[in-house]
């Protein structure tokens, strides 16, 4: 029997990785990540979409495994890896938040 490490490589990790990073801060992708416990409903009338769009986010964040859904309920619920996610890009925003004055100073505007 072969092991999960002998099939999975270290580029197919980091093309998930990075995945999911696009997709969960990809438009209202993140603010639906900071929503949940939410259904479809909730979703469409928070963002002003309607049900059509709404399912369609959530079935991307699904699929990239930041949301569980429970079909025929609508309900979107966290998953291990959403408070994770959303704790990395939090910890990203602090780092910003506290060296903004410097990260401008080096930016070249063109």
């Amino acid at each position: 029997m072969t092991s999960n490490k002998n099939i999975i490589t270290d580029d197919m990790i980091e093309s998930i990785s990075l995945n999911m990073f696009r997709v969960g801060t990809k438009g209202n992708n993140f603010k639906i990540l900071k929503m949940l416990l939410c259904n479809v409903d909730d979703v469409a009338k928070e963002l002003i979409l309607t049900k059509v769009p709404a399912n369609k986010h959530l079935n991307e964040l699904e699929k990239c495994y930041l949301l569980r859904r429970v079909r025929r309920t609508g309900m979107a619920y966290d998953t291990e890896m959403t408070d994770v996610f959303i704790s990395c890009v939090d910890e990203i925003k602090d780092y910003v938040e506290a060296n903004i004055s410097n990260m401008l100073k080096n930016m070249v505007i063109k």
